[in-house]
């Protein structure tokens, strides 16, 4: 059959068939109603911001739609690699729904489109995801359609409470920003599985270079991202699909899931990379879940970690097999990384204790040497468990932290290495590697079989 295509030609919330005029509720209770996947676009008369003030709840999305706020006259996609110049002339504005969410994609949703929308001042979440195979872009959720205030939403900006969605991709057009929001700028549940989000600012304006909060001191589980499922795809090794996650209350990423992938992110700075919007909070924090991967081995895979007022990352708890491995961390306000959030977690002989990570040791470093321009030679040693392979990663850094246990700001290479039966080995490798200035070097081990790392 043919497709349905309905639009929007009024502002008014009303219900009102046959007055020749459509409002977005009469859209969605009509895109219900039909089959297969409709598309609702806007034709409001006259220029500037169209904001549909919402007198109650939209009904809930049930069946597959395409809600495209650029069809509007007016609004342009984001077209910056830096910052975000979309124009967004479509708002809805909870303030007056009640007990409401701004868009509610449910069951029988499975596959629709959100884009192109200003979704603020909702008592709950922007949009709640309770369907398969959505994808929500170029969206501004929490911000006034300026993307400069925060107009933010009582829960999250997004919740995402079903398997396999994306929020973001790549491409700056399909930008959302997520900010201002009382809880999370995005949401991933438990047991949630198969997200995938990329290229968002969460926690700062528009233009990614001042901070427009998600979370809430009220609320003290609140963060910028929780990450709360398992196998979400946070970021990307790829141009464009990094997000920036900066300026949020509490901490910047919350990870409570199992195999979780953050790469390829800016957390702490402006969206340039060049200066500090920090997060109140770690830029990472880990409380649950094992396996996750913060960074990796490859090209592209390692975050910037930067700015934030408590530790780049922190592992609490008893999640283990944590991969931490080939990220840019620094002038953060505690330790690059935070094992048991109690400080410098000491060596001990063979490595047997438990908690974040396993406590794993960490290498000591007797001597670090430019050789020349483009090399450096690094000597030292590790204990931990016998007969074990681990790499070791070394960094650079132009500041000295004040606890002698560096972050590492530049990553200069690595070295794989096996422990004897007493479980110690010694290294002294030359690296391919670039030191200009005084710097001073730092060290990772991660467990080869089971990805525990820490700073020294």
């Amino acid at each position: 059959h043919a497709l349905a295509t309905f639009t929007v030609t009024t502002i008014n919330d009303v219900v009102n068939g046959g007055d020749g005029v459509t409002s977005l509720r009469e859209a969605i209770i009509a895109a219900n109603a039909a089959a297969g996947t409709d598309t609702i676009n806007f034709s409001i008369g006259g220029g500037g911001v169209k904001t549909i003030n919402l007198a109650s709840a939209l009904p809930t999305i049930t069946g597959a739609v395409m809600i495209d706020g650029y069809t509007q006259a007016g609004s342009s996609v984001n077209t910056l690699s830096v910052g975000d110049n979309a124009v967004l002339t479509i708002e809805l504005n909870g303030t007056g729904a009640g007990s409401a969410n701004g868009l509610w994609l449910g069951a029988g949703s499975d596959g629709s489109t959100i884009r192109g929308l200003v979704i603020n001042r909702f008592s709950l979440d922007g949009i709640q995801i309770d369907s398969t195979n959505n994808l929500i872009v170029g969206n501004w959720i929490g911000v006034d359609n300026t993307g400069t205030l925060d107009f933010g939403n009582g829960v999250d900006g997004i919740t995402n409470s079903a398997n396999n969605n994306t929020i973001g991709t790549s491409a700056v057009a399909d930008r959302n920003v997520l900010s201002g929001n009382d809880d999370e700028g995005v949401d991933v549940d438990p047991g949630i599985t198969g997200i995938v989000i990329q290229g968002n600012y969460i926690g700062t304006n528009a233009m990614g270079t001042a901070a427009v909060p998600n979370a809430s001191l009220a609320n003290p589980n609140s963060s910028g991202v929780l990450l709360g499922g398992d196998g979400t795809l946070f970021g990307g090794s790829l141009p464009g699909q990094g997000n920036l996650v900066s300026g949020n209350t509490i901490g910047g990423v919350h990870i409570d899931g199992s195999g979780n992938v953050v790469y390829g992110n800016l957390i702490g700075t402006n969206a340039a990379g060049t200066a500090g919007i920090a997060n109140s909070g770690p830029g990472i924090f880990i409380t649950g879940g094992n396996n996750n991967s913060i960074g990796g081995a490859n090209a592209g895979q390692g975050n910037t970690i930067a700015f934030n007022t408590d530790d780049g990352i922190q592992i609490v708890a008893t999640s283990t097999g944590n991969a931490i491995l080939g990220n840019s961390i620094f002038a953060n306000t505690g330790l690059g990384i935070d094992l048991n959030n109690d400080g410098v977690t000491a060596n001990d002989g063979l490595d047997p204790d438990g908690g974040a990570n396993n406590q794993q040791n960490f290498p000591v470093l007797t001597s670090a040497t430019v050789i020349s321009s483009t090399q450096v030679n690094i000597v030292g040693s590790l204990n931990s468990t016998a007969n074990s392979q681990f790499r070791i990663e070394f960094f650079s850094n132009t500041a000295q932290d004040g606890t002698l246990h560096g972050e590492g700001q530049t990553y200069l290479g690595f070295v794989n290495v096996t422990t004897n039966g007493s479980g110690n080995v010694a290294f002294n490798t030359t690296l391919t590697a670039t030191i200009s200035g005084p710097s001073f070097v730092s060290a990772t081990a991660t467990k080869s079989n089971a990805t525990f790392t820490t700073f020294t």
